[in-house]
């Protein structure tokens, strides 16, 4: 079995009532060796204190609000790495999907991301284990998530960081870009997110999401113009 470091990226942002299960499914994750970095987005709510207890198993790092790609970012600034993988601070990942997307790319080294399907269960589920059999009753989909994939570290470095001026739909604008610059994603038929629905998630903000959606693809085209190759 090949071993490498994996870096779990938590960015965070006002989630105390999520914050600690996100980041015992990350802890939880075996067979790997893993380093678990959070970054507290500048949050008001009970979100530091609810970290405390992780902190001696965590990089903990702090910082003014600047949105998700940005805390997305500052854990990239300090991973160490082979892989890079990203978890919401309100989701939660079924035991063992980060050794089997590491075993994935081990198997495929043309390919720079693995990527694993999907479920979407309740937050009303609160406790762990009855959370992940509650996903169970959900068709798993697969749809473009960070959550859900593995990216070799050196992919970070050809694609670039995430664009700090779109606070949603960063992690898109990202695959968009990994797409343009020729990115193999091998996908897998395994679920390796579960994704959390509750009154508070983004992409509830439908306005906000699709100003940025609109966004996205304006620099997709304005990067297309720029350089016709990419047609």
């Amino acid at each position: 079995m090949i071993r490498t470091l994996v870096s779990i990226i938590i960015p965070v942002y006002n989630r105390e009532r999520f914050i600690g299960e996100a980041v015992e499914s990350a802890l939880d994750q075996q067979d790997i060796d893993k380093e678990v970095i959070v970054v507290d987005d500048g949050s008001t709510d009970g979100t530091t204190a609810a970290l405390q207890r992780y902190l001696s198993r965590i990089n903990y790092l702090r910082q003014k609000n600047g949105g998700p790609p940005a805390a997305r970012n500052s854990g990239i600034a300090v991973a160490q790495g082979e892989y890079v993988t990203f978890l919401d601070s309100d989701d939660l990942w079924p035991r063992g999907r980060t050794r089997m997307l590491l075993d994935c790319l081990n198997a495929h080294p043309d390919a720079g991301v693995a990527m694993g399907r999907m479920r979407y269960a309740r937050a009303e589920v609160s406790r762990f284990d009855e959370f992940l059999a509650a996903s169970e009753k959900t068709e798993p989909i697969r749809n473009y998530n960070l959550g859900a994939s593995l990216i070799r570290a050196s992919v970070m470095q050809t694609v670039g960081t995430f664009d700090e001026t779109m606070r949603y739909s960063d992690d898109w604008d990202w695959f968009v870009r990994a797409r343009e610059k020729h990115i193999r994603i091998e996908f897998l038929p395994g679920v390796t997110l579960v994704n959390r629905r509750h009154a508070e998630n983004l992409s509830n903000e439908r306005d906000v999401g699709n100003h940025y959606t609109l966004m996205m693809v304006k620099k997709a085209l304005d990067r297309r113009r720029a350089d016709p190759t990419k047609l």
